[in-house]
């Protein structure tokens, strides 16, 4: 018979996933808020500059 693996990780293995879930999240969330100027379009009086 197989051994199962563990139900639960160990605590160190369990944070280093952790924490790239956030590096990921936090990269997706940075190019967003990047993007938030470009969606705003240009203002009326300066129609000259955004061509």
């Amino acid at each position: 018979m197989a051994e199962r693996a563990p139900v639960f990780l160990e605590r160190r293995r369990y944070r280093a996933r952790r924490m790239m879930d956030a590096v990921r999240l936090l990269a997706f969330l940075g190019i967003a808020l990047w993007m938030v100027p470009l969606m705003w379009g240009c203002p009326e009086t300066a129609v000259h500059r955004c061509r």
